[in-house]
């Protein structure tokens, strides 16, 4: 506001502002990729539901199976349950995350043993098929084995495997006994996964690889991967330096990590990235690192066969058939996990 004085008016002096220079993303927008990245169909689905709801509610009603007094009584029975029923599964997934919290938080390693009967428990495998069925991608068909090395399975080996390159909606309760037992038994049929390419997000005119196993290993790395988190995450929260692939963590984590005054003052970030990251990790330092906190042969060998995938990818229309040496495949359900439990080296050593 202006001041007066006598006659006339003075202009106030006026403040300088100095404006700091922001750091800007450098990665150039592209639609076909934000399109995909988008839950078109989703949101196409919502829409029509909406348009038809009257229409659908009558049809519920039309084609509803009436209640028999047994069908209430078990549902009351549920309801009245509430919280009671415990799944057995994850009260030992929770009793090994409680051992390894307490061993964090004492600055100690515990030692976790008899994995394989928790993976080849058929509810582990339920558990991890419901987690994934609904996946982007479940539906998509894998490669399959060369005749000579399905020649070489047993027979539950060729019925599971059979089962396991056909589509979820043919996934039945036969096929969870089995790969439980085989799993047990140490032989369970590893397939053959197949290697497909996809545009990069945030870089135009790159690709990346995706590794796409067979429905039933996916199951099998997702019961995989519900033991290693309930084993590693005690010591990640503790260290609490990844925010990358965890259960309930993401970028917004990192940030507000980032500006807590746990950084003692430091406000300055540097932005990396491991080229073929997943393509560079060595196998055998993987394995030596997980023995360090699992004692239970037959689980490392699980892991070492699951590590020796076989991928096939089309050249000039021709199958070409790779065991890589070293990596990770890039699309395996475990695989993010996995790469955070080498990687948590390197976090340790800077720490």
């Amino acid at each position: 506001m202006k001041e007066k004085i006598g006659n006339t008016w003075k202009r106030p002096q006026m403040k300088t502002f100095k404006f700091k220079k922001l750091l800007r993303a450098e990665i150039t927008f592209d639609k076909d990729i934000a399109k995909r990245l988008c839950k078109f169909d989703y949101y196409r689905a919502q829409d029509k539901n909406m348009k038809m709801y009257e229409y659908l509610e009558n049809e519920k009603r039309r084609l509803s199976t009436p209640k028999t007094s047994l069908i209430s009584e078990l549902i009351i029975k549920w309801k009245t349950m509430g919280d009671t029923f415990k799944s057995p599964v994850g009260k030992i997934l929770l009793g090994i995350y409680n051992k390894n919290k307490k061993a964090a938080q004492e600055s100690k390693i515990a030692m976790n043993t008899n994995i394989i009967d928790i993976i080849s428990k058929p509810e582990a495998l339920l558990l991890a098929y419901r987690a994934i069925k609904g996946n982007k991608g479940a539906l998509t068909k894998a490669s399959i084995l060369p005749k000579h090395k399905i020649d070489q399975m047993t027979e539950d080996q060729k019925t599971l495997y059979a089962q396991s390159i056909t589509f979820p909606d043919k996934f039945s309760l036969h096929d969870v006994y089995l790969a439980a037992e085989l799993i047990k038994k140490g032989l369970y049929p590893c397939g053959s996964s197949s290697r497909v390419y996809v545009p990069k997000p945030g870089a135009k005119g790159k690709q990346r690889p995706i590794t796409i196993p067979p429905f039933m290993d996916k199951v099998v790395q997702k019961a995989i991967c519900l033991i290693l988190e309930a084993i590693y995450e005690p010591y990640f929260e503790k260290l609490n330096r990844s925010f990358g692939f965890r259960p309930n963590k993401g970028v917004h984590d990192a940030i507000t990590a980032f500006k807590t005054y746990y950084t003692q003052g430091m406000r300055n970030a540097i932005e990396g990235d491991v080229e073929k990251a997943f393509d560079s990790v060595i196998k055998k330092i993987l394995l030596k690192i997980m023995s360090k906190r699992i004692q239970d042969r037959k689980f490392l060998k699980l892991m070492e066969d699951r590590l020796n995938y076989e991928y096939v990818e089309i050249v000039d229309g021709k199958e070409i058939r790779h065991t890589p040496e070293i990596g990770i495949p890039q699309g395996g359900i475990d695989s993010p996990y996995l790469f955070n439990i080498y990687m948590n080296e390197l976090d340790e050593y800077i720490e």
